[in-house]
């Protein structure tokens, strides 16, 4: 299912369990970040689960890093072959547990140059994190972040991750280590 694009991202997403989360913690004093993988149903509540993977560092239009997803159909519909989108993050904005990056596509070729937004909550253990990517009509610039156009904001809220964790806070350090 999504796991074939997951496994070469799980390197820089992943929650290593020993509590540094890739270095991206709540009481971090670096960069902002959040980094995390795992699945989630289609919209929410509609199986089978796609796949998410995300790694980003950065300060507003500074930010650096990317997020994907994988639908467990590919072109057409086709169920024997999955597709993954990847973006490149443009911009980052942390606040509290709650991370927005905006990102571009880079594929697949059919979405390439597409701006998308995710938003996801970092819940700390005590309930699921949420997550959610949104899209043209959906989403709309920050201005006041970017008077550029490289951040934006999504007008639907994040939903429940299936698996996984995400987690939203700042880097060890200031370099991003």
């Amino acid at each position: 299912m999504a796991a074939s694009f997951l496994v070469g991202t799980s390197a820089l997403a992943e929650n290593n369990n020993n509590g540094d989360n890739n270095g991206c913690n709540p009481t971090g004093t670096g960069q902002p970040c959040v980094v995390g993988e795992g699945t989630q149903l289609q919209f929410g509540t509609t199986p089978p689960p796609n796949g998410f993977a995300v790694s980003a560092r950065g300060t507003g239009p500074e930010a650096h890093g990317f997020f994907s997803f994988t639908l467990p159909f590919g072109p057409e519909g086709n169920t024997d072959e999955d597709e993954d989108f990847v973006a490149r993050v443009t911009c980052l904005i942390v606040v509290g547990n709650d991370a927005i990056a905006t990102g571009i596509f880079t594929q697949p070729e059919s979405a390439e140059g597409q701006r998308v937004v995710m938003e996801a909550v970092d819940n700390g253990g005590a309930a699921t994190d949420l997550l959610r990517f949104s899209f043209t009509g959906f989403i709309a610039a920050d201005l006041t972040a970017d008077p550029n156009g490289n951040c934006w904001r999504p007008s639907l809220g994040p939903v429940a991750i299936q698996t996984g964790h995400i987690a939203v806070g700042r880097t060890d350090s200031d370099n991003g280590d």
